[in-house]
């Protein structure tokens, strides 16, 4: 389906949140054995109650102590599976490692008065979707999300950030500013600094060109 730009580009990766947030239902969540063998523990072919109806499973990721796995889920719906589309229902879910204890992290219960931003996008931004989690060594878990309402410079794409959130669910937060995206969150496990892909792209290049610049703002940016 291409770019706004250049149809041969396709599905371009790392232009905002196009792969990331994407449906591929049926999806499933398992475990490999270490005898070779593969244990199921969520099946997005068969979506029930138990499993909160979900269809599609993204980017899970094992606790430090190896009881818990956390991931993106999508429950049951309607959704448009073509590029750059908010699906806005992607959550949060952790689950143990047998399989048992599978719960909801986070919610879709962020609302704003975005009215300023005109019809359109006053709705829009209602929309959001979590994914890319990891677990920090302290048990809480850092993960990507388009909860901060915002658009990205290209091709109409939502701006992504990194938040956090205890591994109960409670103490959600925000901890980037980004303009266009912050995704695939890790720890470094020598620093515990996190580290994560910044999306930088934007078609209006910059320029070390002077020439719309009076010779008053030159001395200036010379000075500084």
């Amino acid at each position: 389906n291409g770019s706004i730009y250049w149809d041969q580009a396709k599905d371009l990766p790392g232009v905002g949140a196009h792969s990331r947030v994407r449906p591929a239902a049926p999806g499933s969540l398992r475990v490999r054995e270490v005898d070779g063998s593969v244990r199921t523990l969520v099946d997005g072919a068969q979506p029930t109650a138990a499993t909160f109806e979900l269809v599609d499973v993204n980017a899970p990721a094992v606790s430090w102590d190896g009881t818990t796995i956390v991931f993106a889920g999508l429950p049951n719906g309607n959704y448009d599976t073509a590029p750059a589309r908010t699906i806005g229902a992607w959550r949060l879910f952790a689950i143990a490692v047998d399989g048992s204890n599978l719960r909801e992290l986070t919610f879709t219960d962020m609302s704003g008065d975005y009215a300023q931003f005109g019809p359109w996008d006053a709705d829009a931004f209602q929309a959001y979707d979590d994914y890319d989690p990891a677990f920090l060594p302290d048990g809480r878990i850092v993960f990507s999300s388009t909860r901060w309402p915002g658009y990205g410079h290209y091709s109409g794409v939502r701006a992504s950030n990194l938040w956090v959130v205890g591994a109960d669910g409670t103490h959600l937060h925000r901890i980037t500013s980004e303009r266009n995206g912050a995704d695939r969150p890790i720890v470094d496990p020598i620093t515990g600094r996190i580290v994560y892909s910044r999306w930088w792209r934007n078609h209006r290049f910059a320029t070390d060109s002077m020439q719309t610049m009076s010779a008053d703002c030159q001395a200036s940016s010379e000075q500084h």
